[in-house]
């Protein structure tokens, strides 16, 4: 059996330049039964409905296409991070600020029972954080820069 030649002129021979082309051995492909082929057009017609139904809602409205993320956040309570998340979570936040990805979201955190949609005093309560963690109790100049 050979390929008809519509077909191959339709296929870019540079893209299958490596494939080996075989032939199945005979008796192994069999024709579709009438069965089979009936559920191929069920599908084939499902198919297209789905996809006629799709370009109306697209017509219809046009912000339906477009791909959208979420665009809130919620972050852990700073009391109830572990020690050693703080250091890491203050850089995190830092480079989101600075790269002005913060500001394309909106923000709900907490520090215990206080609650802020403020990622600067999300950021601000974890600084505080990870000085009472460093801090034995003695001020240091150093302490809030």
């Amino acid at each position: 059996m050979t390929i008809p030649t519509a077909i191959t002129n339709l296929i870019d021979r540079e893209l299958y330049a490596n494939v080996q082309w075989k032939k199945l051995p005979s008796g192994l492909a069999k024709p579709l039964t009438d069965e089979m082929k009936a559920e191929l057009n069920s599908r084939k017609t499902n198919a297209a409905r789905v996809a006629a139904e799709l370009q109306a809602e697209r017509a219809q409205r046009p912000e339906a296409g477009e791909v959208t993320q979420a665009n809130s956040w919620t972050l852990t309570n700073v009391a109830q991070l572990q020690d050693d998340q703080i250091p890491g979570r203050i850089s995190y936040i830092t480079d989101l600020i600075q790269s002005g990805e913060a500001e394309k979201y909106s923000f709900f955190s907490g520090n215990g029972d206080e609650q802020t949609t403020s990622i600067h005093q999300y950021l601000y309560w974890l600084q505080l954080r990870s000085k009472e963690i460093e801090s034995d109790g003695t001020y240091t100049p150093d302490m809030f820069k």
